[in-house]
């Protein structure tokens, strides 16, 4: 903010790459003279090299961890780890092949904004997640920063979103519309894993609150009734005609 409050603006008519939005260093040209330039140039390729580093280090070992609980059963080669220690070698390679190709198009201001997005869908996702395990009232949740507030975090999410489409209004929307397909994918796939997620937690409180309700229900309605059946069957495959006569018998959807 206090830089677009101090920097040029090019008229929109203008093809002079001047102001904050044209000039992607134009906090050399508004910092000390002699001094603030060298240090912000500094402070660009520290910034960069650091973000890149994490990314390179980070980036596989998140690849293999969504091989390994078998997300999306494509990615099961980089499962796989070395192991003298437990490397993701072929997850390197992978992002190496990635970040080459980006940069081989010449221009990385032409794919900037879709990197951005994905950013802001992370950090905007975070922000929903403590919103919901907070929401979930789930007793493993137990956030040590004093001040949190979960509409705080609802309120972050918001900005992303709001941040993400005066960026670019249709990457945001096209970012928006792969997170959300791939989380119905694996939501429709639903894969054998224990992640004890904020979803269930919440389905538990939700139960738990609509049994606590029914205390004060009238059931004793002839359109309220509902079998329920206590059924000792053992091992229920060895009395599998007992188990089907009684499914025959919860058309009301009784418990059993």
């Amino acid at each position: 903010i206090a830089i677009g409050a101090v920097v040029i603006r090019a008229p929109e008519d203008s093809s002079d790459e001047i102001g904050l939005y044209d000039d992607p260093l134009v906090m050399v040209e508004v910092a000390i003279p002699y001094i603030g330039g060298p240090l912000v140039l500094a402070g660009i390729f520290a910034a960069t090299f650091s973000s890149g580093l994490a990314s390179l280090v980070g980036a596989p070992r998140i690849l293999m961890s969504v091989a390994q609980d078998d997300l999306i059963p494509a990615l099961a080669p980089f499962g796989v780890y070395r192991q003298s220690d437990k490397s993701p070698v072929r997850g390197y390679f992978l992002t190496y092949f990635v970040s080459g190709c980006c940069i081989l198009i010449g221009s990385l201001n032409a794919i900037a904004p879709l990197i951005s997005m994905f950013f802001m869908i992370t950090y905007g996702l975070i922000n929903l997640s403590t919103f919901a395990l907070e929401m979930s009232k789930s007793p493993s949740w137990r956030p040590k920063f004093t001040y949190f507030n979960k509409w705080v975090s609802f309120f972050g999410f918001l900005m992303c979103l709001v941040i993400m489409f005066l960026t670019s209004w249709y990457i945001a929307l096209a970012s928006i519309f792969l997170a959300g397909a791939l989380y119905y994918y694996i939501h429709f796939r639903d894969p054998n894993v224990n992640w004890g997620s904020a979803n269930q937690a919440r389905e538990f409180y939700d139960v738990e609150k609509a049994m606590m309700r029914m205390r004060n229900h009238r059931t004793d309605n002839d359109k309220l009734y509902r079998p329920h059946y206590l059924i000792m069957t053992g091992e229920p495959k060895d009395r599998l005609h007992l188990c089907q006569f009684i499914a025959s018998l919860r058309k009301g959807y009784g418990i059993t």
